[in-house]
């Protein structure tokens, strides 16, 4: 069964249009990988620490109200130490990377597509329908020229090949390649959705 899966999964994807991904979205993701690199680096270099046996009994002393504290072994306790220390002061590297203000990071962004995450995609179909609904309004009663209006079956062959692939991802899980196509269909949309607004703007 799950080798029959993955065929049809390659199938899927052979047979998915192909397209290019924004540079920036690469370069987004490899600055984030060289964050996550800096942290672990940061951890695997922390000393290892082991409290002295003096603190534990002064713990116990302070603790003892007429009920014995049965002492646990000392190297579970170092060993709780150690984690205690090695999270906190993971904790404050990575917010000291995060808030330090030594490297800066330049995007540049076409002003006229916006670029959102996979999860906002969906958040704007309802202006992407409002914007189809006008065009098709304007080519119906204003439109003087039939090439005005060929933008509609453009955005539909982009509107059908986003649910396959949608359908594809609800199958077989969010693979980054799958990811990665759909934000490339969401780029072209934007594209075609904006030159329909710009033909009712100009009308």
């Amino acid at each position: 069964m799950e080798e029959r899966n993955y065929d049809k999964l390659k199938d899927a994807l052979r047979q998915m249009p192909q397209h290019r991904a924004p540079e920036f979205v690469w370069d987004r993701i490899e600055d984030q990988l060289e964050q996550e690199g800096h942290l672990h680096q940061a951890i695997a270099a922390l000393p290892g620490y082991t409290a002295p046996d003096r603190i534990w009994t002064h713990i116990e002393t302070v603790l003892d109200r007429g009920t014995k504290i049965r002492r646990l072994p000392t190297l579970g306790w170092s060993a709780a130490a150690g984690v205690a220390i090695v999270v906190t002061a993971a904790l404050g590297i990575y917010q000291w990377n995060q808030t330090r203000g030594t490297v800066s990071y330049a995007y540049t962004v076409e002003k006229t597509v916006p670029h959102n995450s996979p999860r906002d995609w969906d958040s704007a179909e309802a202006d992407v329908q409002e914007v189809q609904n006008r065009y098709a309004h304007f080519c119906k009663y204003q439109s003087q020229n039939d090439a005005d209006c060929g933008l509609d079956n453009e955005l539909k062959e982009l509107n059908d090949a986003k649910a396959e692939l949608v359908e594809i991802i609800a199958q077989y899980g969010e693979d980054p390649s799958l990811i990665r196509q759909l934000g490339e269909l969401e780029v072209d949309r934007s594209r075609v959705v904006k030159a329909m607004v710009e033909k009712i703007q100009t009308s």
